[in-house]
């Protein structure tokens, strides 16, 4: 396996799409909120930049591990499947 904590990867995933959804998200504000408002977005770009180099950071380690190796096979689920003619169990 590729040198990669699986749930960091996820967990970096969900935060840039948030701050990429969070830019969006907001109404336009009045010129008096203005310095506020920069502040906020500069806040913003500084931590999508560093998501970016974190992600950046992940696809070179799945580059290394497929310049090595040519597939990886991983389960299709975290559960087996039911016996026919069982009920399904709760996760």
């Amino acid at each position: 396996m590729p040198d990669v904590n699986l749930m960091h990867q996820f967990a970096l995933g969900e935060e840039l799409f948030d701050l990429l959804a969070g830019t969006f998200s907001e109404e336009p504000t009045a010129f008096s909120e203005e310095a506020s408002v920069a502040s906020k977005e500069h806040d913003s770009l500084e931590a999508y930049l560093m998501a970016l180099d974190r992600r950046d950071e992940v696809i070179r380690a799945w580059d290394e591990f497929f310049a090595r190796w040519d597939v990886l096979i991983v389960p299709a689920g975290t559960r087996t499947a039911e016996r026919h003619g069982e009920e399904p169990t709760e996760a």
